[in-house]
């Protein structure tokens, strides 16, 4: 009996055990078929429709996400609507009639998913008309970025009907779509009508054209309207940047040493003179280009009228004169009391090490103004040994602040040329000196590098053929009006060939003008990315436009 008692328990000892070892179920077959739809009110394609609240069920549990960015109602709605979940699905309540005689879309994209595996319900689209009939047309087309080359996702398709006093600057378009991941887009169910059609960069989601805030978007837009009575499809649209608006000063401030201009952009360029003084003023672009900085080399208390020029990326231009004050050194600090001075860094470009090209360009960089430079102590030795001439006016160049001396220079070198720049041959504003500049650059031999060349193939008088780099779309090099190019020492790498069609040949891209209609300088790339090994020469890389 004893053994009975001891045979039960370890029996009951091991049942337990395994009860608590308990496996995880296997599972079924991961779900990978996204919701469908089983009912729509109203039903698709249907007509007459007189509602203001629309269905979709499906054949299990969805869940929404972001249904205000995802949803396209096209035409625009002229209220706006509350969604709500209803079993399987949701329910979308108007609060103004729809318009009459009417052919409305609802495009849901990707806001509708289950809620297990978060699959998407594809092509998940609503038609119906408040009228007779379903109107069919439609305008199918890409947008790629002008500069770039690349497609331009979720840009604002849109049209505005042509004798509407709407536009595209202050009220939201009639029709609109976006792009998918590759530019492409569909808009569909058109009324037949005549259209200005655009594509936008919409940063801010308002589906209009802000041409002035700061952000800048980018725009396209076809010269002519579009006379919609068949469907069109390849349409074409690069967008780009149309900024007309000129540099606006946001700010200005002065201390003992220097007065600071501030501006609500980055400048390509800044400038200032003195109005009623016959000496140059000491200035200095800085911060991104957004604070123009003024140095009072003159000691100056009261207020100076200076006029200050400003130009942005895109060419606008501020012309103003303005009124600037340093504060009284006497009244704030001892005049035995120095003021703490930023120390000088010097930089070179190339810097020391890096190899050179048989015609040098060569950057001196220096983080404050220069006001006083010895250019003649300034050497360049040929294979470190022989000394080689340097003409002042010649072979170098100042920036528009002197902050940058660029030397341009044929070598004639065997191997290898060193720059000297010894102490006290750069003086800067505030009165220290730059230490000793002392940089060693062997030449480039030609088998370490590689060649691009081609021939253009075009009717346009006036060009721009550049190489890019293609990871950054950075300019490396360009020819003005060859049709046969050549691009000599490039490092192995991937580039692009971009070519611009320079309308007025003064040797820039210029943009284009919304208001004027005037479309930008055309823009057009090479077939594909090029990618070049060391020692390769790649003649045949035509471009055809």
């Amino acid at each position: 009996m004893q053994k009975l008692i001891i045979v039960l328990l370890l029996g009951c000892a091991w049942l337990l055990h395994s009860c608590a070892n308990v496996s995880a179920p296997t599972g079924g077959k991961k779900d990978e078929i996204p919701p469908q739809i089983i009912r729509t009110t109203p039903q698709d394609q249907s007509l007459n429709f007189r509602g203001q609240t629309v269905e979709m069920v499906f054949d299990e549990f969805i869940q929404i996400d972001n249904l205000k960015q995802e949803l396209l109602i096209t035409p625009d709605i002229d209220g706006t609507y509350e969604s709500k979940p209803i079993k399987n699905g949701l329910r979308l309540v108007f609060d103004k009639p729809f318009r009459p005689n009417t052919t409305y879309t609802l495009n849901f994209r990707n806001s509708i998913k289950d809620v297990t595996e978060k699959n998407v319900a594809d092509q998940v689209k609503l038609v119906f008309s408040t009228g007779d009939k379903i109107d069919t047309l439609a305008i199918r087309g890409v947008v790629t970025d002008l500069l770039s080359g690349k497609p331009a996702e979720n840009a604002i398709v849109s049209l505005y009907r042509t004798n509407d006093t709407l536009d595209i600057l202050k009220h939201k378009p009639f029709y609109f779509t976006k792009t998918d991941k590759k530019g492409i887009f569909l808009l569909e169910n058109l009324k037949q009508d005549s259209y200005q059609m655009y594509a936008l960069e919409d940063r801010n989601n308002n589906l209009k054209y802000d041409a002035n805030n700061l952000q800048n978007e980018k725009i396209a837009f076809l010269p002519e309207p579009v006379v919609l009575d068949t469907s069109y499809t390849l349409v074409e649209m690069t967008l780009s940047k149309m900024d007309t608006v000129p540099p606006r000063i946001t700010s200005r401030s002065g201390n003992n040493d220097l007065a600071s201009i501030e501006f609500d952009e980055g400048l390509q360029l800044g400038t200032v003179s003195y109005t009623n003084k016959t000496d140059n003023p000491v200035f200095n672009l800085i911060e991104e280009g957004k604070r123009l900085v003024i140095y009072n080399t003159l000691n100056q208390t009261d207020s100076l009228l200076v006029q200050v020029t400003a130009i942005d990326s895109a060419g606008n231009r501020l012309v103003q004169e303005i009124n600037i004050k340093f504060d009284n050194p006497a009244a704030t600090r001892s005049r035995t009391t120095p003021r703490p001075k930023e120390k000088m860094a010097t930089k070179t470009s190339p810097s020391d090490g890096e190899k050179i090209l048989r015609d040098l360009q060569y950057t001196f960089q220096f983080s404050k103004p220069i006001v006083r430079a010895n250019l003649s102590d300034i050497v360049l030795l040929a294979d470190t040994i022989t000394k080689i001439p340097v003409d002042p006016s010649a072979d170098l160049k100042w920036d528009a602040y002197k902050t940058n001396l660029t030397v341009t220079k044929r070598l004639d070198v065997k191997q290898r040329v060193r720059v000297l720049a010894p102490k006290g041959t750069f003086f800067s504003v505030d009165g220290d000196t730059a230490s000793v500049i002392k940089t060693t650059h062997d030449l480039k031999e030609a088998e370490n590098y590689g060649s691009i060349a081609g021939r253009l193939q075009t009717k346009a008088p006036n060009f721009i053929v550049q190489l890019l780099e293609a990871s950054n779309l950075k300019v490396l090099a360009e020819v003005r009006n060859q049709t046969n190019y050549k691009f000599n020492y490039l490092n192995a790498g991937d580039y692009l060939i971009r070519v611009i069609i320079d309308e007025n040949n003064n040797g820039i891209w210029d943009q284009g003008d919304l208001l004027k209609r005037h479309q930008p300088e055309p823009v057009l790339f090479g077939p594909n990315t090029i990618k070049l090994k060391e020692n390769w020469e790649l003649t045949d890389q035509d471009v055809s436009i």
